[in-house]
């Protein structure tokens, strides 16, 4: 079976030496005017299957990866709890995280040709897409997400009210931080990676440097006798510097099979102690 698809996939040197995108379906085999060559038939001198190359592109969730996280938060009282909630909070409490591009287009100048209204177009370079990430995070109890956000901000960014990162309070020199409040104080690395079905190859992938939240979503609150309570969603707007070169893909490729997926499927991977009774529900059952 592997010699009789062997050109289903395109090896990473096939079009361009070196490319280290995620391998490329061979859709090279063509039919006429639409219509699917024999299925099973010789084409272009080998036993393929034609109806393969027609597969189509079905889109998986992204998998966010923290790589760091800001680095006032190793000057907090309790850097271990600071880096541990804010990693959480990119990696497992998104509901969505939309935004994501790597669209090239070219950038041309346009020129009349003739009398009929014709114009000649020429190319000057091309650019990518610029990838602009929001995150819908559901709030949690005592709207503990916002307000971390906010004390990430406050502490790593700019106080409202002093105008000073707050965290510099626990800070004695600019020489314990580099030599100053840099980019790298207040934002982390975060790689997203979207995977194939089998979580085995990279179809794509962001690496975004200087990435942090921007705003906390919105903190409301309100008074409604004729109704229960709600719950809310935060639309959290970041930034970063996202770059997705082919050494990119190498790092990603590299980092997809060590993310764990513990607890996958919970009613199958779920591990319960042993001591799951308690006492007291035991005593009454006796």
């Amino acid at each position: 079976m592997a010699s009789k698809y062997s050109d289903l996939f395109l090896n990473k040197d096939d079009l361009v030496n070196g490319d280290n995108q995620a391998r490329l379906l061979n859709f090279g085999h063509a039919g006429f005017e639409g219509v699917m060559p024999i299925i099973g038939d010789v084409i272009d001198g080998t036993t393929y299957e034609a109806h393969l190359s027609s597969s189509l592109y079905v889109g998986q969730s992204v998998i966010a990866k923290v790589i760091s996280t800001p680095g006032f938060m190793a000057f907090m009282p309790n850097p271990r709890l600071w880096q541990r909630m804010w990693v959480a909070l990119v990696e497992e409490h998104p509901r969505t995280i939309t935004g994501f591009n790597s669209s090239l287009n070219a950038d041309t100048d346009t020129f009349e040709v003739g009398g009929t209204g014709e114009q000649q177009e020429v190319p000057k370079g091309t650019k990518r897409t610029r990838t602009n990430l929001t995150f819908e995070i559901p709030e949690r109890m005592h709207k503990a997400a916002s307000k971390f956000l906010g004390l990430c901000l406050t502490y790593g960014v700019s106080d409202y009210v002093t105008h000073k990162p707050l965290a510099s309070n626990y800070i004695n020199s600019l020489d314990d931080i580099g030599g100053g409040w840099a980019p790298h104080m207040w934002s982390g690395t975060v790689a997203f990676i979207e995977p194939d079905p089998t979580r085995l190859e990279v179809v794509d992938c962001w690496l975004g440097v200087q990435f942090w939240f921007k705003n906390t979503g919105d903190r409301t609150a309100k008074k409604n006798m004729a109704n229960g309570g709600d719950t809310t969603s935060l639309n959290i707007e970041t930034s970063g510097i996202y770059l997705g070169t082919g050494k990119v893909f190498e790092f990603c490729r590299q980092l997809l099979p060590n993310i764990s997926n513990i607890r996958a499927i919970p009613d199958v991977d779920m591990e319960l102690p042993n001591d799951v009774i308690e006492p007291e529900v035991e005593a009454v059952q006796r």
